[in-house]
């Protein structure tokens, strides 16, 4: 892909480039400055697009911030609907190099996702700042900092709505109606006795109400879920078990 303009100090261009077929979840792309400038020593970068494929509803994102905290802002994009599904930042001066951002993040079903981290001024997050994203079970699945520089993309690939694998005491689970008026069942299936906790989230992981918080034994478990109280719009159940989470998305339509 060939581009030509004029740019003037910082300013940043977007070059399109069409509908680009990738042939795994790791590309590598090489950019070059073709024509004379100030300094051609620095004229070739080379990066490499990535996608983190079946990444769990459940993510934790971490933010530690640099000695400018005020450059410093993140969200999380839909891309099926181009919605900013969560987004914070920049920060204020008070909050240098500290975690400024550590919570759970529920994305809301099989689709893709795009996180990035920005940097006003365009130097990364310095020293000892990063982002970091992290799965259901703990896991790491991206992190940045200073190869940040403007700002830095990660692609999330949902493939399961229920990762249920991340919760060894957890066979299966079904929640019905979907949408719900004014109840649902929420049925489980247990192999072993364990402490599960189980609660209504919303969009932004905020707890509205929780199931149970108890010791369940191995068999089924069934839960009516009265929503009489909960307003039209789409929520989560979260399951999580010593450190690990899932999530079943329902809608409640009255």
């Amino acid at each position: 892909t060939d581009w030509s303009g004029a740019l003037n100090t910082y300013q940043i261009s977007d070059v399109d480039l069409g509908l680009v077929s990738l042939t795994s979840a790791s590309t590598n792309f090489d950019i070059e400055i073709t024509s004379a400038d100030d300094n051609s020593l620095n004229n070739m970068v080379s990066t490499t697009v990535t996608y983190e494929d079946n990444v769990s509803t459940i993510i934790n994102v971490v933010i530690k911030t640099d000695d400018y905290p005020t450059e410093t802002s993140w969200q999380i994009v839909d891309e099926s609907t181009g919605y900013v599904l969560y987004e914070d930042g920049p920060y204020s001066a008070s909050q240098k190099s500290e975690i400024v951002y550590d919570e759970d993040l529920i994305l809301p079903g099989i689709g893709c996702y795009t996180f990035t981290c920005f940097d006003a001024f365009g130097d990364g997050l310095l020293g000892s700042a990063y982002y970091k994203i992290y799965g259901s079970d703990g896991g790491l699945i991206s992190t940045g900092g200073e190869n940040i520089a403007f700002e830095k993309s990660d692609a999330l690939k949902v493939n399961s709505e229920v990762a249920i694998e991340d919760i060894a005491s957890l066979n299966s689970v079904s929640l019905y109606p979907n949408p719900a008026n004014s109840a649902f069942t929420l049925e489980l299936a247990v192999n072993q006795t364990t402490d599960l906790t189980i609660a209504i989230v919303d969009m932004y992981g905020k707890i509205i109400n929780t199931i149970s918080n108890a010791a369940l034994t191995a068999g089924q478990h069934e839960f009516n879920v009265s929503t009489s109280n909960l307003a039209s719009g789409m929520y989560f159940v979260k399951i999580s078990d010593n450190g690990n989470s899932s999530a079943v998305m329902f809608t409640v339509l009255h």
